[in-house]
């Protein structure tokens, strides 16, 4: 709790107890630019060393992510989202990019929940990461990038269209 209070996702009120932290639209958009940028330097120190070995764990990692979305176990399936963007960042091989995409990834679970419900096919979640798997094993660096960059962009989107969509309901 100390951890999640120093990263700033829980408020403490003395004499009143821990706060998980609501995040804004804003707060969303520069957690998802962040993560970009530490995921798309990883891509590139991966492509320097060789990415085939890397490639095949996060596509052994999606498989996992096609088998919960067959069964439709949202859960599974984030758990295989987190640990697929986990993985690909620590095969990079860099503590400093592993320790902030650690924050970051604690961050984006929090929106998780509202990302599930945003995605009507599970599938497009699984092709998603497939592809950016296989452009990595192919060592293109410019389709990782934009396929990364789309990846990124379309969670976003999902995310602050699903806030716009819960502020829009009335109480």
């Amino acid at each position: 709790m100390q951890r999640l209070t120093q990263e700033g996702l829980l408020i403490s009120i003395r004499n009143r107890g821990l706060f998980v932290i609501t995040m804004t639209d804003d707060e969303v958009r520069d957690m998802y630019v962040a993560r970009t940028a530490v995921e798309r330097a990883a891509t590139e120190l991966i492509l320097q060393k060789g990415s085939k070995p890397v490639a095949d764990q996060l596509l052994a990692i999606v498989e996992t992510m096609k088998k919960a979305a067959q069964k439709a176990d949202l859960d599974a399936m984030s758990e295989a989202d987190m640990e697929y963007h986990a993985t690909l960042v620590a095969a990079a091989h860099s503590a400093r990019l592993t320790r902030m995409h650690n924050t970051l990834l604690t961050e984006t679970r929090m929106c998780l929940t509202a990302l599930e419900s945003r995605y009507p096919d599970p599938q497009a979640r699984v092709a998603e990461h497939r592809a950016i798997a296989e452009a990595l094993a192919g060592g293109n660096d410019q389709l990782v990038g934009k396929l990364l960059i789309s990846h990124m962009e379309d969670a976003l989107e999902r995310l602050t269209g699903a806030a716009k969509t819960v502020e829009e309901t009335p109480a």
